[in-house]
């Protein structure tokens, strides 16, 4: 139904340019430009590799193709695995590289003649890899440096006379790539975090745009408004979380002091934003459609309408400025005439509310840009720790989360003995998994003709990187599948038109490929494996090794590795999906219990508490969505609905560390009637972490009585859980008033109620779910 408003009420259309959409789309997909700098410096550096290694090839006499890959292999390897925080480290981190390559070449060349040897060999340093990268730092570049090769050392038709011709082209590689690295491509803190500034900034008036579309919707579009709505919070809510890994990164350009404002800013930033979508969510919604033709508009669906109509024009232009002032201003104005009145008391609060969150937006908007220009060059490291693991300015998971779970399922039987990390897990299944895979690819090597056994190691290699479940593996191994035969569908004919004819072609395809790649690599996987097939046509075709039969034994190949890899995991060391996310909800709830704590204490600032429920929020969501789900789509519906009532804990635990303090002191019985809401609180949240104990140390569901000693509280408890943005945002669960002396306690309370409803749902779905067990 239409919104009855004036002229100069109705929403204001700015008109954008198709390069402005697409500078804003660029922004806001890629938070802080991370993964577009991430490609250009593929680009650039691997690139400038390749130039290296043909000329310095020539002129020590090598084959032009030697020179060019061994030039691109070290700059685009170390352009992919080594990142931090200084400059320095990461020149050192990539000269370092210099020395696991050389050795691994020097065994690959010298072995040749002991071909059982160098196949025993793989299947050694494929598992030293695996287990090197939990160490991080220059541990993990030297295995993956010193894998990368020893297997090129193997495809080499070349004699161990020229290793010192090879390792001299490693050499000017890596220089070339610390000069331009440094030149181009230093680490900057401030920068970056300028840039996701600027990102958030942008998601904030998103955020506001939506929520005014979602005031204007009708009841028939309003659904989709919603589904709208929710991914923009969510794209927020990942800049946030982005954001505060950085500045927990350290380094230079960020002080210990701004580090903490930055931190609070950031809070309260996300926490106005998500209370402005919560107080329109809240306003009277249209009537359905049916309802309105049969009876016409009640006299409240007129006010409502035009309360909504008005405050989606006050709300037009709001955002990440001083226009939040304004828009809080009109707001106000609107409280004052009575058009909230007419709609019911509801509404007012509601109004009320998003008044203040617009000022609050304004003053944490303007604190973030104030301590952004007072970031320090010579800035110290950062006293605080989060939660966000940041990777090449990439979110990268979620931390040590996997270690703790590892070392719960390794504690009995054999393989408690060895102490296993999530790393070792990885590293033994990898072991085994290659042990099968490569003499099955050299049989189908002796059959077919060829050297391409290395396929099925790197399909192992691939599959068991970066991922940590079955589930997870299994989806990226069809990822890997469908983006081979992709790749191969446009790197043939492609090839077949450029690589022979047109070398400068080629070199350029080959280029865009590496840099589209790394674009791809941590947001949608299928587009790294579909460029790389694509790039590996144009050297297959270059080299005149490009057959009908390539790209198929490919798929065969690297299919072979992954799937022995995904069947390995699911015999050896298994771990499911659940028992990462029970674990992590586990986690959040003790924040929670941490957050009742401060708040039982009285605190003045909560922040500090209730962003630890919001890192813990990052990293069930890390599990839910891990960088693989990119490869793989992005859950099932159960993993949906949980996602939307973990955010309905943070955001209400932020509304409560966000509320003012009273205007004077609660009464004894309103301190009273509090910590009876809190031991309700505090009750509720000890029987579920019972319960996720029990599930997860039996792996099954634990008994009716813990599992309904952690979700039974009450009629209200028994209400759908919300799968829509608005039934995220109304989660009230108290149809009664709360009884309390003071307004300011009623809300506590009801903030409170919320709370224990979120964790009671959270309860009936991964304890009562009937397919919790089969996760």
């Amino acid at each position: 139904m239409a919104s009855p408003m004036t002229q100069d009420e109705a929403p204001r259309i700015r008109p954008r340019t198709a390069l402005a959409r697409l500078a804003q789309l660029l922004v806001t997909r890629d938070i802080g430009l991370t993964r577009t700098l991430a490609g250009l410096r593929a680009l650039v550096c691997s690139g400038a590799g390749m130039l290296v290694g043909w000329l310095l090839g020539m002129a020590l006499g090598l084959p032009p193709v030697v020179g060019v890959m061994l030039g691109a292999l070290p700059a685009f390897l170390s352009c992919l695995v080594v990142s931090d925080a200084r400059a320095r480290t990461e020149a050192w981190r990539t000269a370092l590289m210099f020395v696991p390559f050389v050795v691994a070449l020097f065994l690959s060349l010298e072995l040749h003649r002991y071909r059982v040897v160098e196949l025993v060999l793989v299947v050694v340093l494929l598992a030293g890899q695996l287990l090197a990268q939990g160490r991080g730092g220059w541990v993990a570049d030297a295995g993956v440096g010193a894998f990368a090769a020893f297997i090129s050392g193997l495809l080499l038709p070349l004699p161990a006379t020229d290793f010192i011709e090879l390792a001299a082209l490693f050499a000017a590689s890596l220089a070339t790539t610390i000069v331009l690295r440094l030149l181009f491509f230093r680490p900057d803190a401030a920068r970056s975090l300028q840039r996701t500034r600027a990102a958030v900034g942008v998601l904030v008036d998103q955020v506001v745009g939506g929520t005014v579309e979602l005031l204007l919707a009708s009841a028939a579009t309003r659904p989709r408004r919603e589904r709208t709505l929710r991914r923009r919070i969510d794209r927020l809510q990942v800049a946030a979380l982005l954001a505060d890994g950085l500045i927990s990164e350290g380094g230079p350009g960020v002080r210990g002091t701004l580090a903490h404002a930055l931190h609070r800013a950031l809070f309260d930033v996300e926490l106005a934003v998500e209370t402005i979508a919560d107080a329109a969510g809240r306003l009277p919604a249209a009537p359905a459609d049916d309802d309105a033709a049969a009876d016409g508009p009640s006299p409240a669906d007129r006010a409502s309408a035009v309360l909504r109509g008005r405050v989606a024009a006050a709300l037009d232009g709001a955002g990440a400025g001083p226009s939040a002032v304004v828009a809080a201003d009109r707001l106000a104005a609107l409280r004052e005439d009575g058009s909230a009145a007419i709609a019911g008391d509801a509404a007012a609060r509601e109004l009320r509310r998003l008044e203040l969150a617009l000022r609050n937006l304004a003053r944490a908007v303007d604190e973030w840009r104030t301590t952004q220009r007072d970031l320090d060059p010579e800035g110290t490291a950062i006293p605080f720790e989060s939660a966000v693991s940041v990777i090449n300015g990439r979110i990268s998971g979620p931390g040590d989360l996997t270690d703790s779970v590892v070392a719960d399922a390794t504690a009995r039987g054999f393989w408690r003995r060895l102490r296993l990390t999530a790393a070792g897990r990885t590293a033994v299944q990898g072991l085994i998994a290659v042990a099968i895979a490569e003499p099955i690819a050299v049989v189908i090597d002796q059959i077919t003709g060829g050297n391409r056994f290395y396929w099925a190691v790197i399909g192992v290699v691939v599959v068991l990187s970066g991922t940590t479940t079955t589930r997870e593996r299994l989806r990226k191994t069809w990822s890997r599948i469908w983006g081979t035969a992709a790749g191969g569908l446009i790197g043939i004919p492609l090839a077949a038109l450029t690589a022979t004819a047109h070398p400068a072609w080629t070199v350029a395809i080959v280029l865009l490929c590496l840099g589209l790649g790394v674009f791809f690599i941590s947001s949608a996987y299928p587009g790294w494996v579909i460029a790389l097939v694509v790039l590996l046509c144009q050297l297959y075709s270059a080299t005149q090794q490009l057959t009908p039969e390539t790209i198929p034994l490919r798929l065969v190949e690297n299919g072979l590795g992954a799937l022995v890899a995904v069947g390995v995991s699911a015999i050896v060391l298994p771990l499911g999906t659940t028992s990462l996310v029970r674990r992590a909800v586990r986690e959040l709830l003790e924040g929670v219990g941490g957050f009742s704590a401060a708040l039982r204490a009285g605190e003045s600032d909560l922040r500090t508490s209730a962003r630890a429920v919001d890192q813990a929020l990052f990293r069930v969501e890390a599990v839910l969505g891990p960088v693989p789900r990119f490869a793989a789509g992005r859950g099932d519906r159960r993993d949906g609905r949980l996602r939307l009532l973990v955010d309905a804990i943070a955001i209400t635990v932020a509304r409560l560390a966000a509320q003012t303090a009273p205007p004077e002191a609660p009464s004894g019985a309103d301190r009273r009637r509090t910590g009876e809401a809190l031991d309700e609180l505090d009750e509720r949240v000890d029987a579920l972490q019972t319960s996720l104990d029990a599930a997860g140390h039996r792996g099954a569901p634990p008994t009716p009585s813990a599992a309904s000693a952690a979700s039974t509280g009450g009629e209200q408890d028994r209400s759908p859980e919300p799968d829509t943005v608005t039934g995220l945002l109304k989660l009230v669960v108290r149809e009664s008033p709360l009884e309390a002396d003071s307004p300011w306690t009623r809300a506590r309370l009801e903030l409170i109620a919320r709370l224990d409803a979120g964790v009671a749902a959270v309860g009936r779905e991964l304890v009562e779910s009937p397919g919790a067990a089969r996760r």
